[in-house]
């Protein structure tokens, strides 16, 4: 896995079930999910938590999951049990602060990535 040599090698990336989350509820992340919802290759798209923009388009699949700065492990671990619990195949991550948290470091910590993707740097590149 890697570059070696100067060229790119082969990765293994996990069959991505068409179900997306987006983490945040900015009106970038907002876009976001518009983008991913109009692909083809995404049939469903849960924010969390969104926006009211969000909630007034997509209201069935805003979550209520929320992440917090004051609970930053309680967040990460709920959010990351829900994506599990929906099967999500794709986590768009955007904002510093669940990342620089570790979100991406407890994803591969459990192991999601053998059946789901994730965005997102993890908490040392985060903190860049």
């Amino acid at each position: 896995m890697g570059i070696e040599g100067g060229r790119m090698e082969s990765v293994e990336i996990p069959k991505y079930n068409k179900l997306a989350a987006v983490l945040w509820d900015g009106g970038r992340e907002h876009k976001l999910g518009k983008t991913l919802i109009g692909s083809d290759s995404t049939e469903k798209v849960f924010m969390y938590p969104g926006n009211a923009g969000i909630k007034e388009e997509w209201i069935e699949n805003v979550s209520d999951v929320k992440y917090s700065d004051i609970e930053q492990e309680e967040s990460i671990k709920a959010i990351l049990d829900d994506i599990e619990k929906k099967d999500v195949g794709l986590l768009v991550v955007w904002p510093e602060n669940p990342l620089a948290a570790g979100i991406v470091d407890e994803f591969y910590k459990r192991g999601m990535n053998r059946e789901r993707s994730i965005f997102g740097p993890d908490s040392s590149a985060a903190m860049l």
